[in-house]
């Protein structure tokens, strides 16, 4: 992800945690569903610092609610996802001089 492809980022990620909460709630072909789908469209992305421990909760939080669909594990925002949980790890307290 980079600052060209932020946005299209950013509303595959939302639109996957929508798939999931429309199958987790059987809301297909409701008002609420097309409403979710609009605001996904609608996404800009904000260029925000997070710290570790709150970008590793966030993306617990997403896995939580993006994970109801059955092929969820052969998604994109799944790849995405299990690749920055482990990012944080990276920036622990003596992880650079920790024998590999």
């Amino acid at each position: 992800m980079n600052r060209e492809n932020a946005d299209a980022f950013g509303r595959m990620l939302w639109s996957e945690n929508v798939r999931s909460v429309v199958h987790r709630y059987r809301l297909s072909g409701t008002v609420e569903a097309a409403e979710y789908e609009a605001a996904v469209e609608a996404y800009c992305f904000t260029w925000r610092p997070v710290l570790p421990g709150r970008a590793a909760k966030r993306l617990t939080c997403f896995e939580h609610q993006a994970c109801e669909c059955e092929d969820w594990e052969e998604s994109l925002a799944y790849d995405f996802g299990s690749q920055m949980a482990r990012a944080p790890i990276t920036k622990l307290p003596g992880y650079a001089e920790a024998p590999w």
